[in-house]
């Protein structure tokens, strides 16, 4: 692997591994995807933040 793991607008630093809870995320996402590593787009985002509002405001009614 390079010194340094980059993407649009993103730059992760090689000096620590990644958490669990990144990896989790990874795993997610990959399960979600049937592990084709779609690139994320405008519609995909929205609807990420949409389930993550409504899991929320579920949540801080309790």
């Amino acid at each position: 692997m390079s010194e340094e793991m980059n993407a649009t607008g993103f730059k992760l630093p090689v000096e620590r591994p990644m958490t669990e809870n990144e990896l989790a995320w990874v795993t997610l996402i990959r399960a979600v995807t049937d592990d084709r590593d779609p690139a994320p787009d405008l519609l995909m985002l929205q609807a990420l933040r949409r389930a993550w509002r409504t899991r929320a405001a579920h949540f801080n009614r309790k």
